[in-house]
């Protein structure tokens, strides 16, 4: 799922640059790298990370479970930061708007609640 997650931040980043392109007819402003980019490189970089770590060598399946809840955490506050650093260009009024968090949040949490079902009652390290 981390993979999942590498390139989907990559793929993100890409492509709302080429888009930002595409709308700003004379701006260069699209081409610049801001803190949404940074965010999502290290998005990219925790998402490789937790990857090679679950999958080299034995790994404590408690502990991998409690890094994939601290992860959806991490990704969750990464998202939020990201969609919300800019500032909103132009008068445009306040509307609701459905955000990705939810997206993330409702694919990883059937997988990790499975996964612990079994643990249940004996907790885990950070989470009892």
């Amino acid at each position: 799922m981390s993979v999942v997650a590498c390139g989907l931040w990559s793929l993100g980043t890409v492509l709302g640059h080429l888009a930002a392109s595409a709308t700003s007819h004379a701006d260069a402003g699209w081409a610049g790298v801001g803190v949404p980019d940074a965010i999502a490189a290290f998005g990219v970089l925790v998402s490789l990370v937790l990857f090679l770590y679950t999958r080299s060598g034995r790994r404590d399946p408690k502990r991998v479970l409690d890094l994939g809840r601290i992860y959806l955490v991490f990704t969750a506050l990464a998202l939020g930061l990201t969609f919300h650093w800019d500032t909103v260009p132009g008068p445009r009024s306040v509307v609701p708007e459905i955000s990705w968090i939810g997206a993330a949040v409702g694919c990883a949490s059937p997988t990790i609640a499975s996964a612990t079902a079994p643990a249940r009652g004996r907790g885990t390290t950070a989470w009892t």
